[in-house]
């Protein structure tokens, strides 16, 4: 086997749903142990999440936009399976984490530990819950030309490139409520992710010093690259400020991912769902990709076959 680049991507919201991980956390030990110790920290900062997601499961398909449980879920679900897979010896080579996940993705590049992490993750939702306008995003695939210009003559925020026919915009309801039905009229396909706020948004600046007062302090440096889809470049140093930037500021996954990734890169989606695998293989011909988690039953199976891909055989 020829040795190839392991790159792991972290997405953000948009992509969590009810019950996530469960099946695995029934079915494998380092990844259990692994989300055991982020709920005892989530636990001791208020934010406990393994409950709901236990209680949850079966109801997949329930809308779930509670971001004091959401936010530290979403975050720990993909510490601990990169977790499961360095158990099994699959390390990455760098990262790349989008919007909220790229708070996991700089705990998994080493730049802060877990408990920063979710101390970050805490001061982001304790920000915007109750402070933000109702409203939300979604993502726009296909479509005639003109869509994005759209978007902006009403009122919504584009807050996501992902490809030359995908994007994602944000928008307080009444936006998107007249910017959503045009896009279909013209041919677009819609999903509306389960967000109770425009992220992304000029909406987020209010509140911003009230998540920087609570935030963690402090500076630090990255142990493996880690790719920003805010910068669409490798983090330096991260502190409380990046992880503001990355949900503020567009996510540029189609110029990130077309820099972070080459011929000889495998890319692994640690998210609930592979959402970034998806779009880098829309916009990578040929790159080989894996994921494990989404609502299809066989997770730990799918967990085996990666690690197996990945980790070159021992000869005796």
């Amino acid at each position: 086997m020829s040795p190839r680049r392991i790159v792991a991507a972290f997405p953000g919201q948009g992509t969590h749903w009810r019950g996530m991980g469960m099946e695995l956390y029934r079915d494998d030990e380092a990844f259990r142990e692994a989300l055991d110790e982020a709920e005892a920290v989530a636990a001791a900062l208020g934010t406990p999440f393994l409950a709901t997601l236990q209680a949850d499961t079966g109801r997949t398909e329930v809308p779930w936009n509670d971001l004091a449980i959401t936010y530290p879920a979403i975050i720990s679900i993909e510490w601990a399976l990169l977790r499961a897979l360095a158990a099994r010896g699959v390390v990455p080579d760098a990262v790349i984490g989008a919007s909220l996940g790229e708070i996991a993705a700089l705990a998994s590049a080493g730049a802060w530990g877990l408990d920063t992490a979710l101390a970050i993750a805490a001061a982001h939702a304790r920000a915007f819950i109750g402070r933000l306008p109702a409203g939300g995003m979604a993502a726009v695939v296909g479509g005639e030309a003109g869509l994005r210009a759209a978007a902006e003559q009403v009122g919504c925020i584009l807050a996501a490139d992902v490809a030359p026919d995908v994007f994602s915009v944000a928008g307080d309801e009444a936006a998107l409520a007249r910017f959503l039905p045009h896009a279909t009229a013209m041919g677009a396909a819609i999903w509306r992710l389960w967000l109770p706020h425009p992220f992304h948004h000029p909406a987020m600046d209010a509140v911003e010093p009230g998540y920087l007062d609570e935030a963690p302090r402090g500076r630090w440096r990255p142990r493996l690259p880690a790719w920003s889809c805010a910068l669409a470049g490798v983090v330096e140093v991260a502190d409380a400020r990046h992880a503001w930037f990355a949900t503020r500021a567009p996510i540029r996954l189609r110029e990130t991912l077309m820099a972070a990734l080459g011929d000889e890169t495998v890319l692994i989606d640690c998210g609930p769902m592979p959402s970034m695998l998806a779009s880098a293989v829309r916009l990578i011909p040929g790159l080989v990709g894996h994921h494990i988690l989404d609502q299809r039953p066989g997770a730990a199976a799918r967990l085996d076959r990666v690690a197996a891909a990945l980790t070159p055989a021992i000869a005796f």
